[in-house]
Order: C-alpha cells, then sequence, then structure tokens
C-alpha cells in the first residue's frame, strides 16, 4: 500500500481531488438541461454555482496548507505590571515603584497617582515615568488613622483604560493609639536571650539597640521591661533576664545604659519611646515562701535582712532610671511595677501581713518631682486590714490621673 504524501493529507487537496470530475457534471447538467430545452440562463445559473463551490474549497485547501498570500497578526493588547502589589510603608519614608508597560506601540510609559480613604496619602515623584523606570513614593510623617491603607495606581498614558495598583499598609504610630511592647528578651529563649544582666556585652546591646529601632519604626509608643528579682549574691545561672537579690552595681549600670538607649531611640517619623519597669519578686525574693520569724524566700533570709534587700535593689533601680530623660525633655520611666512572681497560694497564708510591710517599705522611695507612680499589680499578695507598719516616715511616690494602673493597687 502507497503511503499518501503530506500534500495528500492536507484537508482542502482532499476537497479539491473530490471535486476533481467537476467539468464532467457541467456537461451532463447541461446535456439534461438541452434535452428539457433549458434556456442558456439556466446553464449560466448552474456554471456560476458550481464556480463558487469550487472557489470555497479551493480557498479551504490554500488555507489549510498553509498558501493564500501574507497575513497580519493582530495587535496584542497594553498591560501594565508593578514590581510590587503590595507593600508596608513606615510613616515618612520612602519607596520605589517600577512600571512595565507591554505592547505600548507609542512607548509613552505610565502615570502615578496616590489616594487613600482619608488624606494625607503620601505623595509620588515623578509623576509620570518610562517603562521599566522607577518613580519614589513618600509616605505621610503622619499616617492615615484607624489602619487605613494607601493605594498607588500606575495608568499607562497611551491607553488611560490599562493599569494596575499597588496597596501599600502603612506602619508606624496611629494618632489614638498606643502600642507596647512586653520586652525583656532578643528572643523566645528568655534565659539564654535575656539582657539587662549582660547589657554591658556590646553585641547584646546593639541586638537590643536594633530591635527597639524596628519597633518604634512600626508603631511602638512604650516598652515593658520586666525584670526577675531572684539570684542570690554571687549566682552565676540561670537566667540573663535574672538580677540578684539585691541588685548589684553591674546591674544598675546595666538598667542605666538600657534605660539611655531606650530614651535614645527615635523613629522616621520623629515618635519616641516611654518605659515602663517591673521588678518580679520570685525565687530568692518569693516573700510567700517562709515566715519573718523563720526566713524569707528559698534561701530563708531573715526578715531584716529582705526588708534590707528590697530597700537596695528599689534605691538601684530608681537611681538608675529616675533622671533619664528623652531629647525632647520627657522623663523616660514614670512607673514601676511590683510583681509577685511565684506559684501562688491557693488558701491565704498567715504571712500576708508582712507583704503589706514590704509593700509599705517599698512605697518609700519617690521620683523626683512628684509625678511618678508605684503600681502593686498583685492585689491578691496584698493584706489591707494589716496594721502592720514600719513606720511613718515613709513617703510614698504620688499617683497620676492617667489611670495607666489599672486593676492594680497604686500607693
Amino acid at each position: 500500500m502507497s503511503r499518501a504524501s503530506p500534500l495528500e493529507d492536507c484537508d482542502g487537496l482532499r476537497f479539491l481531488k473530490a471535486f476533481s470530475g467537476l467539468p464532467e457534471t457541467l456537461r451532463l447538467h447541461a446535456s439534461l438541461a438541452s434535452e428539457r430545452r433549458a434556456t442558456l440562463s439556466d446553464i449560466y445559473r448552474v456554471a456560476q454555482l458550481a464556480l463558487l463551490i469550487l472557489a470555497y474549497f479551493l480557498s479551504g485547501f490554500l488555507t489549510a496548507c498553509g498558501g493564500g498570500g501574507s497575513s497580519t497578526t493582530p495587535l496584542s493588547a497594553i498591560s501594565v505590571s508593578l514590581s510590587e502589589t503590595a507593600a508596608t510603608v513606615l510613616a515618612g519614608t520612602t519607596a520605589n515603584f517600577t512600571a512595565t508597560v507591554s505592547n505600548d506601540p507609542a512607548n509613552m510609559g505610565v502615570q502615578w497617582s496616590v489616594s487613600c480613604v482619608a488624606a494625607p496619602c503620601g505623595s509620588v515623584s515623578p509623576a509620570s515615568t518610562p517603562s521599566g523606570i522607577a518613580t519614589t513614593y513618600t509616605a505621610p510623617a503622619a499616617l492615615p488613622s484607624r489602619g487605613a491603607t494607601i493605594t498607588l495606581t500606575a495608568t499607562s498614558i497611551t491607553d488611560s483604560t490599562k493599569s494596575l495598583s499597588a496597596t501599600l499598609i502603612p506602619i508606624g504610630h496611629i494618632p489614638g493609639y498606643d502600642v507596647g511592647v512586653d520586652y525583656h528578651s532578643t528572643g523566645n529563649d528568655i534565659d539564654a536571650t535575656g539582657f539587662i544582666a549582660v547589657y554591658d556585652q556590646p553585641q547584646i546591646r546593639q541586638t537590643v539597640q536594633m530591635q527597639l529601632q524596628g519597633m518604634v519604626d512600626r508603631g511602638a509608643t512604650f516598652i515593658h521591661t520586666s525584670m526577675w528579682v531572684a539570684k542570690q549574691p554571687g549566682q552565676p545561672c540561670c537566667s540573663h533576664a535574672q538580677v540578684t537579690f539585691p541588685m548589684t552595681d553591674q546591674e544598675a549600670s546595666n538598667l542605666r545604659a538600657y534605660a539611655q538607649d531606650v530614651a535614645a531611640i527615635q523613629s522616621a517619623a520623629g515618635s519616641r519611646l516611654r518605659l515602663d519597669l517591673a521588678l518580679m519578686w520570685g525565687g530568692t525574693s518569693d516573700y510567700t515562701v517562709g515566715s519573718p520569724s523563720t526566713g524569707l524566700g528559698s534561701p530563708a533570709i531573715s526578715a531584716t535582712d529582705f526588708v534590707s534587700r528590697i530597700q537596695t535593689t528599689t534605691d538601684k533601680v530608681l537611681t538608675a532610671v529616675s533622671d533619664v530623660t528623652r531629647p525632647d525633655g520627657i522623663r523616660l520611666v514614670d512607673t514601676l511595677f511590683f510583681d509577685y512572681e511565684g506559684i501562688r497560694p491557693t488558701t491565704k497564708p498567715t504571712r500576708i501581713g508582712y507583704s503589706q510591710q514590704i509593700i509599705l517599705v517599698s512605697s518609700r522611695w519617690s521620683l523626683p518631682r512628684g509625678s511618678g507612680r508605684l503600681c502593686i499589680s498583685s492585689p491578691t499578695a496584698i493584706n489591707p486590714m494589716s496594721s502592720t507598719a514600719l513606720g511613718s516616715t515613709r513617703t510614698t511616690l504620688s499617683s497620676t490621673a492617667t489611670g495607666r494602673c489599672s486593676g492594680s493597687i497604686v500607693v
């Protein structure tokens, strides 16, 4: 069996071969018409019909077999693409965006525009760019309220119906909101990455400074740092977030350096941080362990020594931070929390009266200018009915009307 040539496989050719006997067919129709005494016009009509059929199938043959001369390919539609379609922007900072226009015969580039629900939305420069050339978006210093997003749109100059938008998510301080960060370690492992006890190490301090900058840039307005007062003097373990009971001079120096770094941090938009501190009493300073007569804390420290250590620790904390101010003249620390860190007893201990003594002793220090507060965050550890006191010469911190110690006892 002979194989058909590629040309013979063409559909148009098969159509043509099917009508290769057309002249004979026309003669047959003419003969029949003559026998019936058909008019010449009838014969012409039959011939015209046959020729039309032949032309139709011949055109199909040429198209299917690649003939028929040159053809014109329709132009593709203009399209716009962006280097980024979603991005975060910090208040007062800049970011570059690039638009690429495809299939633009005029090569006119794009026109840029910025929009948002509530001004200010920021600006873009230059307002028009050639395809593939970046423009610079500048975020407003005061970001839109309520987390509203900003839209950056690139529109083809050649065809204004073709455009693409990028959603910009503003991050930074939003008016009317305070954002606080509970920050006492640089990583997830608080024992290994706590920093107060080792803040004199340059690499630790640099890491903290970098993280603080990231926090204020992303909208933080205050930092809450806890220190666990849990180690015995000379005890090298167990956590870098712990301090000694009583606090050592080196730990106090570390705390002051940390406070100075927090005070110096400023966002690109000009916002700054406040610092709240908390002393977490546990381990060696756990006043729920033991009693004044048998000794307090895990080492069973005598009552006199225990109170002295609290006085020393609190004195050193206040001395370290009370005069630290930000460059704008605002004092950095105005709140010091005392919090119990331990397993809370299910029943009220008989020695709870001594807790009241400790609180009265702790409240003897006042921050300068009388604008500080000392907040007790564990009111369950206080016996307000206790008549035990260490004397009337103690002065207490004056409270303010801001209510920032909500849910705690202010003394």
